[in-house]
């Protein structure tokens, strides 16, 4: 899913952060369960293959971060819902300020949970899309 091309620097599809992203990953091996989780994206550690992103949004109240390393093959797939206007966050690979000051995101992290609603729409339209033209 070109998740290289995501984070490298120089990348023309490079996301920065403050984006929304969705996550992607199995519960386990042996039972494999998807579990998503949309958030910030907050901090992007670039070390090769032990990269990792961490993400943030808002459960029950409550301010939860994820670090997902990026290579792990429990994730499944990094999608990007909204990206910030080139240059927000001033090249920097993180914006710690958005513990202190979550207003200060470019879409309030209430937004986070509509855009993975109609994703999820989208993605279910464009299966019912691909299985009618199969027929």
């Amino acid at each position: 899913d070109a998740r290289t091309a995501l984070f490298e620097k120089d990348s023309p599809d490079a996301i920065e952060p403050g984006s929304v992203v969705l996550v992607e990953q199995l519960s386990s091996r042996s039972s494999p369960r998807k579990l998503a989780f949309a958030g910030v994206l907050l901090n992007v550690k670039r070390r090769g293959i032990l990269s990792t992103i961490t993400v943030r949004n808002y459960v029950l109240g409550t301010g939860v971060e994820v670090v997902y390393p990026i290579y792990s093959p429990m994730v499944s797939r990094i999608k990007v819902l909204k990206r910030v206007s080139p240059g927000w966050s001033k090249g920097a690979d993180q914006v710690n300020f958005l513990r202190e000051k979550p207003g200060s995101a470019p879409l309030s992290f209430g937004g986070i949970e509509e855009l993975v609603i109609r994703n999820t729409e989208t993605e279910r339209k464009r299966s019912q899309i691909r299985l009618s033209q199969k027929k």
